[in-house]
């Protein structure tokens, strides 16, 4: 099956917090096919298995959507908490931690931010939109030297990648005469 992004409105529903299914008062699906004695346990606890992951999926993709939109229209803040809903998820994916650390940068948490960013580095080691980011947070925090250096990193691993024009042109700028 295909994997479609939720809507937005899908999205919002998803992030809400999924206690309900994990609440005592929900009984387990003991499903209504004849089984051998024993068998019907590891079948529930596979079904469940594959469940949980669809959920897990579902509510990372709508936690990223929502946090993406909520960004956009500056609502920085509840951008932070979808997106953080999303690192607890799904904490071995970097792009949740770079959502972050646009949301600290927003913020003019500029020390924040680059936690998030190393962060996400250390998730992915070449993510391209952390090392762009730490390139960008330097210079806006007018250390130069580190923003140059970040950009050169970025662009020997994606001398082609979506920034590289722009990473090119700062470079021009920074780099002394």
């Amino acid at each position: 099956t295909a994997k479609t992004k939720p809507t937005v409105r899908e999205a919002k529903a998803l992030v809400q917090p999924i206690e309900k299914a994990a609440s005592p008062t929900k009984k387990p699906d003991t499903g209504s096919k004849a089984m051998h004695p024993g068998q019907g346990t590891a079948v529930r606890e596979q079904s469940t298995t594959v469940n949980d992951a669809v959920d897990i999926d579902r509510v990372y993709q709508a936690s990223m959507t929502a946090g993406h939109s909520l960004l956009e229209r500056g609502r920085v803040r509840q951008a932070r908490e979808r997106f953080q809903r999303a690192v607890e998820v799904k904490p071995s994916r970097p792009e949740p931690l770079a959502s972050l650390a646009w949301c600290a940068i927003d913020s003019k948490e500029y020390s924040k931010a680059i936690e998030y960013f190393e962060r996400a580095l250390k998730v992915r080691q070449q993510y391209s939109d952390a090392m762009f980011g730490l390139g960008y947070i330097y210079e806006k925090q007018g250390r130069r030297g580190r923003a140059v250096q970040a950009f050169e990193d970025y662009l020997k691993i994606h001398p082609n990648g979506s920034k590289a024009r722009m990473i090119r042109a700062r470079l021009e700028e920074l780099s002394p005469e």
